[in-house]
């Protein structure tokens, strides 16, 4: 039987290549679990498959996601102002709440040093709450069938007030997608990173040490011949190659109508024991930096290179 983190590890790659991984975590605050306007409350299915358009921007080449960005940053030039959402999770990763929260704040950073007026997560999130509390939840109590009528409302209310208050005319909603990462050896690449430190490698070093001191003993006892020593010179340790549960931070941003504007992701993490004691899950602040960097870098870039804003332009 396979040890627990290992099992989970292999039933999550299951699913994520399956495209039903588990539904997202709902933490405490409401804002944790609200969705991106165009798609209201989606499922977890709904978010993987959201992913395409970045998947597709990914394969397309620079092309594709600079003109994405270019466009983007002409959509907010006007006021380069924007709200950011709290992260949103998987289910795997509740609990790692000051992990997580440093993401938020490498977000906010790297958002507002690009030029960008920034309301963060925690205002974005009191806002949501305090509306949400307002209408008792979303979600029938008896049936659990999500009120979508009352959700639109909800989010009208919230784009208004980040509009009429904050100046705002996007949001940013930032999520941790559990995506297939492939590997070859040791060595894991995916969504503009990657990562050493695999499994596979070990145990053909192993097994090229074993035959070498097996030759050596065998040659010694009954000799060798030149076809033998060939064979030896000759034999190299099969690299293993494979697909691994891997961890992205998407980035979608959306004008406070739900129209999509941009999307992106940058890898994180190996989410597998074999690479990543769970004890270590998130602690890497240098690879949590380089994600923010990857998945927000072409839109930044485009903001960093729209002409100086005007005083009655600018936001709050």
């Amino acid at each position: 039987m396979l040890p627990a983190p290992l099992y989970r590890s292999n039933l999550l790659l299951h699913k994520v290549l399956n495209r039903s991984a588990p539904p997202v975590h709902r933490l405490q605050s409401e804002s944790r679990y609200f969705l991106p306007r165009e798609s209201g409350l989606m499922t977890w299915n709904g978010l993987v498959g959201s992913m395409g358009l970045a998947a597709s921007l990914l394969g397309c080449g620079p092309s594709a996601i600079q003109q994405q960005s270019q466009s983007a940053a002409g959509r907010l030039a006007p006021t380069r102002a924007v709200a950011v959402a709290p992260l949103r999770v998987p289910e795997e990763l509740a609990g790692y709440e000051s992990e997580l929260a440093r993401l938020d704040s490498l977000i906010f950073f790297e958002l507002e040093t690009a030029g960008l007026y920034v309301t963060g997560p925690k205002v974005y999130g009191r806002l949501w709450d305090k509306i949400a509390s307002a209408r008792g939840g979303f979600y029938n109590p008896l049936t659990g069938a999500l009120n979508t009528a009352l959700l639109d409302s909800a989010q009208a209310q919230l784009a208004a007030i980040l509009d009429n208050a904050y100046g705002a005319s996007a949001i940013v909603y930032p999520s941790i997608v559990v995506v297939p990462a492939s590997y070859e050896g040791s060595k894991a690449s995916w969504d503009g990173v990657s990562q050493g430190g695999g499994f596979d490698v070990i145990g053909a070093v192993l097994t090229f040490l074993f035959r070498a001191v097996v030759g050596i003993l065998f040659s010694a006892i009954f000799g060798t011949d030149d076809e033998d020593d060939e064979d030896d010179e000759d034999y190299e340790p099969e690299v293993e190659t494979g697909v691994v549960p891997a961890l992205s931070l998407l980035v979608l941003v959306q004008e406070l109508d739900g129209s999509t504007l941009y999307e992106h992701r940058g890898g994180i993490e190996v989410f597998d024991p074999r690479w990543v004691d769970e004890d270590d899950v998130l602690k890497d602040g240098k690879r949590a930096r380089k994600a923010v960097e990857v998945a927000l870098k072409p839109f930044t870039e485009a903001i960093r290179d729209l002409p100086p804003i005007s005083v009655a332009q600018a936001g709050p």
